[in-house]
């Protein structure tokens, strides 16, 4: 027919079985859809060609017809693959080539090559193919049942090449070597250098802060044990360099490349030069969002070689010592103990101000900054003067400089503070002060983002602009100005407000933008505020892939994404009742919906999912509790960290003459102080003193007694000193208690709690230290079980039955696949949809079992009394007993097959295949239900060994 019509058939590539679809039990394909066309067509597109694609959603593959030239290919890039490792000959085949023979002078980059030589002759070796033969059998089975369950958006898929871009001109570009040459010439003028002085004004106000000995530190000789930590610091299976080595390969083979890698490092940190073969850079672009049409839509990833990040890895632990000398205190980046959510609690108390504080609102504004391409247009030469500025040696610079990705932007952005400081300190810039006790804020920084305080004044602006025009110039950055704001106190004048935007230059007025990804305004009503915190999770789990998703990639989706969105907002505020309901609600529509349906039926009750795996539930978030635990770590922050800059601003404007841990409330508070102080009784729960002078805690008082939670000590008499302190107790020249006043004045039952301290031999300080960790540090996770633990403890639940809890946790701990993993755990929690259960639920009236048709169908009774299922297990090799199993209780058979089968003489491998039997039986049942068909226990036992065996 298609010859008759004068037609010919394209040349295809991919699977040209273009419908797919189920006839009984058995998958159909056929190739149902082509692509036709005429001799005058193939003569003018000669290159024409289409590609069968992937399904998506439907039974029918889309076919892309390609009418260009054919693509260059590419030679494939090598790549350690962590896989190879068991297989024969591997291990002997990267020694041989780590020892190889070498001409010239072997160092590490050609030991590398010879290895990969190696490795690549060993991958054509029959040892490394000798089971392809299976795995392409299993490959392909698993790829037809992604074909008809597929994931993934198209979109998705569509990203992964890219087929055409903008030029500068605005010219669409589509060839191989066109799209080369618009990524090449982008990032030749982004990275071009721009005419400076090479006097830099910028940095005369730059002080010198590492001394003598920090440079001696920095540039000591490197010992095996610091490149050991490096390595073994590093991810050992993020994306390789050029050379294709991953960590993991240093990682795994550390004995036979230790040596040589040592003498690399060492030879680096005594010369301060690179091999430029180790730092040669692959550079991945990901688009931002969509698919981009222009370069700058794309995020560059530069993929650097294992070696050079080794020996940056070194540099970097070195100075990051160091960093909290050198970088001010207002930068929180790339500093450890200070967070990015330290500047939003700042910046939202000085934004507060400017709305209610009588003297900041009618003086003061704040003035918000963003750097474009920040990092991309930094200068060399100025990076190079600012670190010779602070005081860094000649060879340490010269290190850094040769290495310049890994550290150069955390001291970059001192020359700015430097400048700011300086006429702060002059009377040029006022910043701005919560109180007479609060230490004045002039600017906050993170990375690139920059926000500003000041006094609403024209002076003030010009010095201002004046510093940051100063600072592009040298620095090679630039203002985007298009993307900075400036807000100014609610009761600031119009006319002055005008006047500062001309003086500035931003006409954008700011208050209802965001300031490091949260609002900048938080007041009214907070559930408008924070409506956005719902609307993420919600879009990403109301996709269409995600309703076709399993229990077990339900699962994944809500802890990895649903629930871990939000996070951020909670680290700072609390977020509305109504908000934290709603985003519950939404992923238990999600967690409970099918494919039919949006809602779905609620099984059980959302705070039981929320339960630990170990207690029965599936360890879902609590929102509300998890809320909390993250602004009690906020809290803890300011209880262990007081002389950090947001402990000293929240100090003088909240808590002057007294701790964080008993202020009273405040007149006009922020809503992030009101949002920590919610956290207090959480976090006062597990706090206990932690004696070491005895000088800072008071006997009666102060929870220092280690019970949970921690408590003042009882006394023995009717009124005791209420300012007795613990170092009255103890003996000042021994260091130890007085026995005899203990047992005087404290109750017996705390004595041997407190002979159970040991009072420090130095006298250092009382310190407040968290009960629930050994190391006495906060952390969520153990605040998140307390407020779960306290929530708990609230309510006596009834006793309603034996508990399941320790079969719902052991379901979590059978070596099977994930969705079995949860199907296990529905039939222990009762989740599964029997006439019995539909019933119970009002739901159908229909008791009686669909297959037997004589019994009421409980979820005992469908997976192992029914006859079908008593034969299936009759089948499968797994000892029956009478009278023990199957039994008529639903939890003796699973305690049966989970622990007391094997003790009975079951053998461990026969039994690894009860879970895929009792999920064959349950879609046994469920084709009788829905598709009225018989499935024969044979074929049921047959299907289910067969799966296990693959798993």
């Amino acid at each position: 027919m298609i010859h008759n019509c004068g037609l010919i058939d394209f040349p295809f590539k991919g699977n040209s079985f273009s419908w797919v679809g189920r006839r009984r039990n058995g998958l159909i394909k056929c190739r149902l859809d082509r692509a036709l066309g005429n001799e005058d067509w193939h003569t003018i597109f000669s290159h024409t060609n289409v590609e069968y694609l992937r399904l998506w959603g439907s039974d029918h593959r889309p076919i892309l017809a390609n009418i260009l030239s054919k693509e260059k290919k590419l030679s494939r890039r090598f790549q350690f693959d962590k896989r190879w490792l068991g297989k024969e000959g591997l291990e002997e085949a990267i020694q041989l080539g780590w020892g190889a023979p070498i001409p010239d002078e072997p160092d590490l980059v050609k030991k590398i090559q010879s290895c990969r030589r190696a490795i690549s002759n060993w991958r054509k070796s029959d040892a490394a193919n000798s089971n392809s033969a299976q795995l392409i059998e299993k490959l392909t089975k698993e790829l037809d049942e992604a074909q008809l369950d597929e994931d993934r958006e198209p979109e998705d898929i569509l990203q992964l090449k890219i087929i055409g871009l903008q030029d500068h001109d605005g010219s669409w570009i589509d060839s191989e070597e066109g799209i080369e040459r618009v990524a090449v010439e982008y990032f030749n003028n982004l990275f071009t250098a721009n005419a400076h002085d090479e006097e830099f004004q910028i940095l005369r106000d730059v002080p010198e802060i590492v001394t003598n000995d920090m440079n001696s530190s920095l540039t000591r000789e490197v010992s095996l044990e610091e490149v050991k930590k490096a390595v073994f610091e590093m991810n050992p299976t993020k994306a390789p360099g050029p050379d294709g080595m991953t960590a993991f390969f240093y990682q795994r083979f550390w004995p036979l490349i230790s040596a040589d890698l040592l003498a690399t490092v060492r030879s680096f940190f005594d010369s301060g030069t690179l091999d430029p073969r180790l730092n040669m850079t692959n550079i991945c672009l990901v688009p931002k969002a969509g698919r981009p049409k222009e370069m700058s839509g794309f995020r560059p990833i530069s993929l650097c070689n294992v070696g050079y990040k080794i020996i940056s890895k070194v540099l970097s632990n070195r100075l990051k010592r160091l960093l909290p000398k050198v970088i001010s205190e207002t930068q929180s980046a790339f500093v450890a103990k200070r967070l990015i959510t330290d500047n939003i609690l700042i910046a939202q108390e000085n934004f507060h101000a400017l709305r209610s504080s009588s003297s900041c609102r009618k003086k003061f504004m704040a003035i918000k900054t963003d750097m474009s391409k920040a990092y991309d247009r930094v200068e060399w030469p100025f990076l190079r003067a600012l670190m010779k500025k602070l005081g860094f040696s000649p060879l340490w610079v010269q290190m850094c400089m040769a290495c310049i990705e890994t550290v150069s932007y955390q001291v970059l952005i001192n020359a700015l503070i430097a400048r700011i400081k300086q006429a702060e300190w002059m009377g040029k810039i006022q910043g701005l002060s919560l109180s007479l006790a609060s230490p004045p804020v002039s600017h906050l920084l993170f990375a690139d983002d920059s926000l500003f305080f000041c006094k609403a004044d024209c002076q003030q602006s010009e010095e201002i602009i004046t510093i940051l025009r100063q600072y592009g110039e040298a620095s090679g950055q630039q203002i985007n100005f298009a993307k900075s704001s400036v807000m100014f106190g609610s009761k600031v004048q119009p006319q002055t407000k005008a006047d500062i935007k001309s003086i500035l230059g931003i006409h954008q007025e700011g208050g209802m933008g965001t300031y490091l990804g949260l609002p900048e305004k938080i007041h009214g009503s907070k559930a408008q505020v924070f409506a956005f915190v719902q609307d993420r999770p919600k879009s990403r789990i109301n996709t269409w892939s995600a309703k076709f998703l399993s229990k077990g990639g339900k699962e994944i989706l809500i802890k990895s994404v649903a629930q871990a969105l939000p996070t951020y907002v909670m680290s700072c505020f609390l977020l509305p009742k109504n908000i934290r309901s709603k985003l519950s609600s939404a992923i238990s529509n999600f967690w409970w919906s099918n494919k039919q349906e949006s809602k779905g039926l609620h099984w059980i009750a959302w705070d039981k999912l929320c339960s630990p795996l170990s207690e029965g539930g599936l360890g879902f978030k609590m929102f509300e509790d998890f809320n909390l635990a993250l602004l009690a770590k906020q809290l803890w922050r300011l209880v262990r960290f007081p002389d950090s800059l947001l402990a000293r601003v929240l100090r003088g404007r909240y808590f002057k003459y007294s701790s964080p841990l008993s202020v009273k409330p405040s007149y006009l508070p922020s809503y992030g102080w009101r949002s920590m102080l919610a956290a207090r009784p959480l976090l006062l729960s597990g706090l206990r003193k932690n004696i070491g002078s005895g000088f800072d805690t008071r006997v009666w008082s102060d929870p220092w007694i280690p019970s949970i939670p921690a408590r003042p000590a009882k006394g023995r008499l009717a009124n005791p000193d209420p300012n007795l302190f613990v170092n009255d107790l103890i003996d000042p020249g021994t260091k130890r208690w007085k026995v005899d006043k203990l047992q005087d004045l404290v109750s017996p039952e705390d004595v041997p709690a407190i002979l159970g301290l040991h009072p420090s031999l130095t006298f250092s300080r009382d310190l407040f230290i968290w009960s629930h960790t050994k190391s006495g540090n906060y952390t969520v996770k153990t605040g998140y079980l307390a407020a779960q633990a306290c929530r708990r403890g609230d309510c006596d639940l009834p006793f309603q039955g034996p508990s399941v809890t320790a079969l719902q946790a052991q379901s979590w701990k059978i070596p099977t696949s994930r969705k079995i993993k949860h199907f296990i755990w529905q039939s222990a929690s009762g989740c599964l949809a029997t006439c019995q259960r539909l019933a119970d639920r009002h739901l159908g009236t229909d008791r009686t079992c669909p297959k037997c048709g004589t019994f009421e169908e409980t979820i005992n009774h469908v997976l192992f009394e029914c006859p079908p299922a008593f034969q299936a297990w009759s089948l499968s090799q797994i000892p029956i007993i009478p009278n023990v199993f199957p039994s008529r209780s639903l939890f003796t058979n699973l305690d049966y097959l989970f622990w007391r089968a094997k003790e009975l003489g079951g053998r461990e491998e026969t039994l690894r295949n009860f879970p895929w039997i009792m999920w064959f039986i349950w879609k046994a049942r469920n084709s009788k239900v829905f598709e009225n068909t018989d499935i024969h226990p044979s074929d049921t036992v047959q299907h289910a060994l067969k799966e296990a065996e693959s798993f």
